[in-house]
């Protein structure tokens, strides 16, 4: 099993991550927060993350909110 890289802060849990991905959705679309404006999410950067306990378990998510602060990275020494 690959050693852990990041914590989730809330829940503690721990993952790996996979890599820097990109969506690739040409319909889709999400409203900006607040501004009712429809905003596209087609090319999108993504962190790609998998369990650190399980690695059948993989997540997506935008690269800005698994670098937002959510997450924390976990040192060499942990």
């Amino acid at each position: 099993m690959e050693k852990a890289t990041h914590r989730h802060k809330k829940r503690g849990t721990e993952y790996v991550l996979i890599g820097i991905g990109r969506m690739q959705a040409e319909d889709w679309f999400k409203d900006r927060v607040g501004e009712g404006v429809p905003e596209a999410v087609d090319m999108r950067e993504v962190a790609i993350y998998r369990s650190a306990t399980d690695p059948n378990e993989v997540w997506v998510r935008p690269r800005e909110e698994f670098e937002d602060g959510r997450f924390e990275l976990l040192g060499a020494s942990e």
